[in-house]
């Protein structure tokens, strides 16, 4: 049963991706399958979501986050993270628990950490480090992903955390809810704004809208506020952007031309998120903090296929970003028959090349400053912007 999943599965893929086989051949391709079905027998749907996620890895390799299988209900633990210095942080967690608040993860139903991680990368396609520090946060506190690693036992509905506070080794034990999310207590809305003097910072963390002309409803007030107050300084923070609708940004883009800005910039920012990020570069921003969660150059866009417990994802097209007089434009491959004829050309083989973007001020945020809630990428951002001599 599970064989003719794959089977069927990878057949969606490859009808409706740019080019299945642009990274492997079609004989490398199943000699691994082969290979895998050999090491990994499958036996139920956690043990498929690694195996497939293990295959389409060895498809893609860095050029595609985007295409993989994911589980379509959410099974959740009242825990989230953040892996710093290759260390796995506890940043928040249930209301009765907090006592275990930045303890250091070491091991999961008593198998090492360190391991567990090295199993989940093994299934992650990533063009960033960045990029899969972000996915093993995100993947720590879903029950189901947890479930599919070769280590844990996937019957299991209690997950023992092995934790390290100051000196002292300590454990906790979480149960899996579905559907269930934790509150936190950094949730902000979509498009936020404050004025800090005479700066307006102006939070954008998601390419989407609400409701219609979100987002001219937005510039229409710092608009105001800035001729209110005489401002000419903008922060614009893109953490946590995991992309939407790249035209969303357009209108702000226009207003900010000709002002004096910093954007904020971390391991989240990923898909359509990259291209606010271009956007603002080309009317003069400068970046601050870490690399991004992908290369410039990569597939995306993504067709969606529900089937089962799973939800496929598949990029049907292929960004590229240029860069002349210091200036991003961007190349979009809609088709198969067009990116055929572009990967063959030998003039554009430099846009398979890695294409990473680098910020002005590499700034990370540690975790003491996570304890002692301090944001040291947005200090920093605004002592940059009010510095006398600011320029690109």
């Amino acid at each position: 049963m599970y064989i003719d999943k794959l089977k069927e599965m990878l057949k969606l893929v490859e009808e409706n991706h740019l080019d299945m086989y642009f990274n492997i051949s079609k004989k490398d391709l199943e000699v691994f399958i082969k290979e895998v079905l050999q090491k990994y027998k499958i036996q139920d749907d956690y043990d498929f979501y690694y195996v497939f996620n293990l295959i389409i890895k060895k498809i893609f390799g860095r050029f595609d986050s985007h295409t993989q299988l994911y589980w379509k209900d959410g099974i959740f633990l009242p825990i989230r993270f953040k892996y710093i210095d290759d260390k796995l942080y506890i940043t928040e967690i249930d209301q009765e628990k907090q006592e275990f608040l930045y303890g250091q993860v070491l091991k999961i139903n008593n198998v090492d950490i360190k391991k567990l991680i090295k199993e989940k990368e093994a299934i992650t396609a990533y063009s960033t480090k960045e990029y899969l520090s972000s996915n093993i946060e995100g993947s720590f506190y879903r029950a189901n992903i947890i479930k599919s690693l070769p280590s844990i036992d996937n019957n299991i509905r209690d997950f023992n955390f092995e934790i390290l506070l100051g000196n002292k080794k300590t454990n906790i034990i979480l149960n899996q809810k579905e559907h269930y999310l934790l509150t936190s207590k950094n949730i902000k809305p979509n498009y936020y704004f404050e004025l800090i003097d005479d700066i307006i910072y102006i939070v954008y963390k998601s390419c989407r809208e609400n409701y219609q002309n979100q987002m001219l409803e937005l510039v229409d007030k710092i608009s105001k506020l800035a001729e209110e107050n005489n401002i000419n300084k903008f922060i614009i923070d893109l953490r946590g952007n995991g992309g939407g609708d790249s035209r969303i940004i357009r209108p702000l883009i226009e207003f900010l031309k000709d002002k004096k800005i910093v954007t904020l910039i971390d391991e989240k920012v990923f898909s359509s998120g990259r291209f606010a990020i271009v956007d603002l570069y080309n009317i003069g921003s400068k970046f601050v903090g870490t690399k991004i969660a992908t290369d410039l150059n990569a597939f995306g866009n993504i067709k969606v296929f529900p089937y089962d417990e799973f939800t496929l994802c598949v990029a049907n097209k292929y960004f590229c970003f240029p860069k002349e007089n210091n200036k991003y434009s961007l190349y979009c491959i809609k088709n198969k028959e067009d990116f055929k004829k572009f990967k063959n050309n030998a003039v554009n083989h430099k846009y398979f090349e890695p294409n990473i973007f680098e910020p002005d001020y590499l700034i990370e945020n540690t975790i003491e400053d996570y304890i002692d809630n301090f944001d040291r990428q947005k200090q920093e951002s605004i002592n940059i912007i009010n510095e006398k001599n600011y320029r690109r």
